[in-house]
């Protein structure tokens, strides 16, 4: 049964998590575009969500359309949703309360376990605020904050460095988890062949992680003991 139950699922994958993040995006994207909306009904300001808002979830869906599963596209999907906070914090007229959802946004961007991300995505808002906050003050009619201020800009940036820097860490944590079960699977799968013998010939099968290159090892020194005992029959019957 235990075989059986593992023959029965699809192979695995190493970007599958990536797949699925974009996926996830791709909903937030969308998402953020009903959020955009909502926060401009309240200051009568819908028309800037909308030409502003649309051509970024066309970006967002040609990103996953062409490139769904690739690194370019988690990058890209991470500068969308941050050009969507950006849009956010602009129809709401650069109140507090919509800077929160770059925090919420660099959370959900962990979906990738990859550190690049979280980075860039970091760096777009923190350009954002600094050339926005810059263009506020020039009076080029744009917004970032309620009271713009280079002290604002360096409160919020030393709040997204301080989420970027533990999230970095965290990534690199899950994506070595995920190496490490995707790993560790491809030689359980190597280990149960497809018509249900086992094969300890798994030297093949690259490892890199500490649980994977333990039990390849292990695997390898049980083919090793099996291939000795066939040899001392051998002698023996000879």
């Amino acid at each position: 049964m235990v075989q059986e139950s593992m023959l029965a699922r699809k192979p695995v994958t190493a970007n599958g998590y990536h797949v699925r993040g974009d996926d996830l995006m791709l909903g937030v994207v969308v998402l953020q575009l009903v959020t955009a909306m909502a926060i401009e009904v309240q200051y009568s300001y819908i028309h800037v969500a909308l030409w502003a808002g649309l051509p970024l979830v066309a970006l967002a869906g040609a990103n996953w359309w062409l490139l769904r599963g690739t690194f370019a596209a988690r990058m890209g999907f991470a500068f969308i949703s941050m050009a969507m906070i950006a849009l956010h914090i602009q129809v709401g007229l650069g109140q507090n309360v919509y800077h929160f959802g770059v925090f919420v946004t660099l959370a959900i961007l962990l979906v990738y376990r990859d550190w690049r991300v979280v980075v860039l995505g970091a760096t777009v808002i923190a350009v954002h605020h600094a050339l926005f906050n810059a263009l506020q003050q020039a009076g080029w009619g744009v917004v970032c904050f309620s009271n713009a201020g280079w002290d604002q800009v360096i409160v919020h940036a030393l709040y997204v460095v301080a989420q970027s820097a533990v999230e970095v860490w965290v990534a690199a944590v899950l994506a070595y988890e995920a190496r490490q079960a995707f790993e560790t699977r491809q030689l359980i799968e190597r280990f149960v062949t497809a018509d249900g013998r086992l094969d300890l010939n798994v030297q093949d099968v690259a490892v890199s992680t500490d649980l994977a290159s333990g039990l390849s090892r292990a695997l390898l020194q049980m083919r090793e003991a099996f291939v000795q005992v066939e040899r001392a029959k051998a002698v023996a019957a000879a």
